[in-house]
């Protein structure tokens, strides 16, 4: 964030900002956003990469049952989306299965279709239009 702070005009209110990516990119997307929501409000992750091998909370550490009031309350939009028929499916619901099971509640989009580009482009567009609303 400093880099781009530096080089680009940018709000300082983290209810003006958000980080998405797919593929390896929705993986650190959620990894960069869900460690460090005092920074974003909205974290988006499309047929996104495994997650600390499965062991969550290892890089997910701020999450938690306790915390999760507060995160939920702090973040705007926890978008995780992938293909039903992408070898990556059985990890995203894995990675929701265990965010809803400590307390918070990610929009869980199941796109028909693997893992190419039509499928994050019918994603992105419903995304899209979420950013930046009022909560």
């Amino acid at each position: 964030m400093p880099l781009v702070q530096q080089q680009y005009p940018l709000s300082d209110k983290r209810e003006d900002h958000a980080v998405a990516g797919l593929s390896m990119g929705g993986a650190e997307s959620l990894l960069v956003g869900l460690n460090h929501i005092d920074d974003f409000a909205y974290v988006g992750g499309f047929s996104s990469a495994p997650l600390g091998e499965g062991d969550y909370g290892s890089v997910l550490p701020g999450i938690t049952a306790q915390s999760a009031p507060d995160i939920n309350g702090r973040l705007r939009l926890l978008w995780i989306a992938c293909g039903t028929e992408d070898g990556l499916f059985d990890g995203n619901q894995k990675f929701i299965a265990w965010l809803k099971e400590k307390g918070l509640q990610p929009t869980a989009i199941q796109t028909p279709g693997m893992h190419v580009w039509m499928v994050w482009s019918d994603n992105l567009s419903q995304f899209a239009p979420l950013l930046f609303k009022a909560k």
